[in-house]
């Protein structure tokens, strides 16, 4: 039997492991101001919106690692295509925060709190909404656009609440 080869070009490869690095942070980020909240009175609804976000994030990261193993299943006529790895961890970034989020949000409370975690979930949608985007234009294969696409739509409504409340 003959294993179909699904056409993926260097953006389709490099999409898969920034996304899977964006929604590793967002999922830690999530799961640690979920944790802080009921100590630092942080609003129920923004706690929830968190904890959906890292849940969302989590099925994305694994359909994501099922793709990248299903690319690296393919052959080419020509042999094998050179392995796509997935990320084991993020890679320092020239943008990094200076002070670590979680000991930023270890000294707020109340309203504090909560705008540094909505600032924080802010960023975070903006920035896998402008990956997936860069995504749609460069990208050749048809599930890493999807991939893309379901980005852009799931983390467009939760931008739009964070922006509303």
């Amino acid at each position: 039997m003959t294993i179909p080869v699904h056409h993926v070009n260097a953006s389709d490869a490099r999409f898969m492991r920034e996304m899977i690095v964006l929604l590793r942070k967002g999922v830690r980020d999530g799961v640690l101001a979920d944790e802080m909240a009921s100590d630092h009175s942080g609003d129920p609804q923004l706690r929830l919106l968190a904890q959906k976000s890292s849940g969302s994030a989590a099925r994305q990261i694994n359909a994501m690692v099922s793709c990248l193993d299903d690319w690296n299943a393919e052959t080419r006529p020509r042999g094998l295509r050179a392995r796509i790895e997935t990320p084991v961890e993020a890679p320092p970034s020239a943008t990094a925060e200076p002070t670590d989020y979680g000991d930023e949000l270890a000294d707020l409370h109340g309203a504090l709190f909560d705008a540094r975690v909505t600032q924080n979930l802010l960023v975070h949608h903006r920035a896998v909404i402008a990956r997936s985007r860069q995504e749609m234009i460069e990208g050749l294969n048809t599930r890493s656009r999807a991939f893309a696409r379901d980005a852009i739509s799931q983390h467009s409504g939760d931008l739009r609440l964070l922006e509303a409340g």
